[in-house]
């Protein structure tokens, strides 16, 4: 699941808004979702009223983003990802134990499996590697960073993110 904008990384922030007519029920939200936030320590004037236009406004992409480089390259990202969700039937399979994840917290490294391929994902500020089988072939990759060599080692230079083929 995308949230608006997710795709190309947009900077707005998706806020929740409403616009009903009934006053009880708008100020029902209000109440509810400023109750909802004081849980994560928001104040009640912190949260946005979502009756408020300008709620809405804020929220409103803006789709110039598309044009500037490090959004173009987000959204090229997604594309290629659902390209390959479609080409590879192993990813439309909804069966969530064909799945396996594996995530060391103290590297900040994931390896998530799913039928011939293995997506290894590096949350690190900087250098980290993992492992995939020897001659583990790239089918996508976030950048020219990652490096996955013969022997199955997948050295990160920072975060990233790459695609794999089992051999």
């Amino acid at each position: 699941m995308l949230f608006m904008g997710e795709e190309w990384a947009a900077t707005t922030p998706w806020q929740f808004f409403t616009d009903h007519l009934d006053p009880a029920l708008a100020e029902a939200i209000r109440r509810g979702r400023a109750a909802e936030f004081a849980s994560h320590g928001w104040g009640p004037d912190e949260v946005p009223d979502p009756q408020h236009r300008g709620t809405l406004e804020a929220s409103r992409l803006n789709w110039a983003e598309l044009d500037q480089p490090e959004h173009a390259r987000m959204h090229d990202w997604y594309r290629r990802l659902l390209a390959l969700r479609r080409a590879e039937p192993s990813l439309q399979d909804d069966d969530l134990s064909a799945v396996e994840l594996d995530w060391d917290d103290d590297a900040r490294v994931g390896v998530l499996t799913r039928g011939a391929l293995r997506t290894v994902v590096s949350l690190a500020d900087g250098a980290a590697t993992a492992q995939v089988p020897a001659g583990a072939t790239v089918v996508e990759q976030w950048d020219d960073s990652t490096v996955v060599d013969p022997s199955g080692t997948v050295t990160f230079t920072g975060p990233g993110a790459v695609v794999v083929r089992l051999p």
